[in-house]
């Protein structure tokens, strides 16, 4: 997701191979205490209430808050190549991220950089602090000490992988194999906006029952794609983003969010960017080498693998 809606809390960082546990920390940037607890957590979009908070957990206004997940608490592990959600109690999505395998490998968290705002990133972990743009360290991980809620104890630990091997093994990668994503979008286009589908899957795609949308969690705003529209395996496709009557009648704003959505209404994936992410002549795509992690690109590349 990983990434993500705007609500006014949303996910910070993930360890997915923690020492004890696994952990989640989320931020409030707000000048209120919000109650977490009539919330839903899942690992499964579309099982969006297989974990509840406990009655009475809050997070204090400015603050962050780790969930901690041990043996008891809240019923799912995480594992390296994985997503995390929140839904409120009417089946929305409140935010979400997703990572891949190498993402958040041991000693090292799956944080957004800079800190609240920014994509994410693999980097030294930094629970109930801000987030900071520092390579996991090489040496044996000692586990660091927090307070916070008590959740499930984690999945079966990822390889160990340090940055330079993830970046390495990346340096030829493909946005995402075996998936099929947003790659690139563009929010001041000329003359239309637009967004890039990448098909990393071995078939071809019937996009006619798959929705966009430039809200994740008002599925009023889920827009199909017109019937006998398809990608084909491996394709980078560009979809131009027009008025009424013309196809979806919505366009990107300069601090947005875009979802695609499966026939039955699951997230398929997302990115949300802000202000200066998306400026005049260049684009908001996935680094082409390191196709987890988002950024500014100077050259847009419609219908093509992104370039720096």
């Amino acid at each position: 997701m990983p990434i993500l809606g705007r609500p006014s809390y949303r996910p910070s960082r993930i360890v997915a191979t923690g020492d004890p546990n696994d952990w989640v920390e989320l931020y409030n940037p707000g000048d209120k205490a919000i109650d977490l607890s009539t919330l839903f957590l899942t690992d499964d979009a579309n099982n969006p209430t297989k974990g509840s908070f406990e009655a009475g957990t809050t997070i204090a206004p400015k603050s962050y808050k780790v969930l901690k997940f041990t043996d008891t608490w809240p019923g799912f592990k995480l594992g390296g190549d994985e997503e995390f959600a929140i839904f409120d109690d009417k089946g929305n999505l409140i935010a979400s991220v997703d990572w891949d395998e190498g993402d958040s490998p041991v000693g090292a968290s799956w944080a957004r950089i800079p800190d609240i705002t920014g994509a994410f990133k693999t980097v030294l972990p930094t629970p109930e602090a801000a987030n900071q743009d520092k390579a996991p360290s090489t040496e044996p991980s000692v586990a660091p000490e927090f307070s916070g809620q008590d959740a499930g104890d984690g999945s079966e630990p990822s390889p160990e992988v340090g940055p330079e091997a993830t970046q390495e093994a990346a340096q030829e990668a493909t946005p995402s194999n075996g998936k099929l994503v947003i790659n690139e979008v563009v929010a001041k286009g000329d003359p239309h906006d637009w967004v890039e589908l990448y098909n990393g899957t071995d078939k071809d795609i019937d996009l006619s029952d798959y929705s966009l949308s430039d809200s994740i969690s008002d599925t009023a705003k889920q827009v199909k794609f017109p019937k006998g529209t398809s990608i084909k395996a491996g394709e980078y496709k560009k979809f131009d983003l027009q008025d009424a009557p013309e196809w979806p009648d919505f366009k990107l704003s300069k601090d947005e969010e875009v979802g695609l959505f499966a026939p039955d209404g699951s997230l398929v994936d997302s990115v949300d960017w802000n202000d200066g992410d998306s400026p005049d002549g260049k684009s908001y795509g996935r680094l082409p080498d390191n196709p987890s992690q988002w950024g500014t690109l100077d050259t847009p590349t419609p219908g093509a693998k992104n370039q720096k």
